[in-house]
C-alpha cells in the first residue's frame, strides 16, 4: 500500500559503425527521443521514490588496429 506508481516510457537506441581497411568508427545515441523517464530507486527504497532516467546521451569510438 502506498507504493509508488511510475508511467510507462520507451527508451529508444540507435547505432551506425564503419570501417575502412584499419580503422573503425562507432557511434552510439542512447535515449534517442531524449524521453523523460523515472526509475524506482534500488533498495530498500525502491517502493518510495524514484529517480529521473538518464537524458539523451551520445557517445562516439574511434580504434585503429594494428
Amino acid at each position: 500500500a502506498g507504493a509508488v506508481v511510475l508511467p510507462s516510457y520507451s527508451v529508444f537506441r540507435a547505432a551506425a559503425f564503419m570501417e575502412f581497411e584499419r580503422y573503425q568508427l562507432t557511434a552510439t545515441v542512447d535515449n534517442l527521443f531524449d524521453e523523460t523517464y523515472f526509475q524506482p530507486l534500488q533498495g530498500v527504497y525502491q517502493e518510495v521514490s524514484v529517480l529521473p532516467g538518464i537524458g539523451r546521451t551520445f557517445r562516439i569510438k574511434a580504434t585503429v588496429n594494428f
